[in-house]
């Protein structure tokens, strides 16, 4: 399952997004946008991996309103108004 020192960090990590939570603090995430905790999304973002899998491509083309997501990958991908 996971070496004792994995385990620790795990739990320290949890730890610390646990008192995030309960700030509503501030924080920048991979892509370089702010986000605050307790915000309502305004997204949904699935790994690269699922997007070639029928249910989520559904579950996308729900998300934005439209059948943006087809099964050729990318291709007729386009998220503009």
């Amino acid at each position: 399952a996971g070496s004792s020192g994995e385990l620790v960090a795990a739990l320290l990590s949890a730890s610390a997004n646990e008192a995030m939570r309960w700030k509503n603090a501030t924080f920048t995430d991979s892509k370089g946008q702010e986000l605050v905790c307790q915000e309502l999304a305004r997204g949904v973002h699935l790994v690269c991996p699922f997007h070639g899998l029928p249910w989520a491509r559904r579950f996308m083309n729900f998300w934005a309103g439209a059948d943006v997501w087809v099964d050729d990958g990318r291709k007729g991908r386009d998220l503009r108004p």
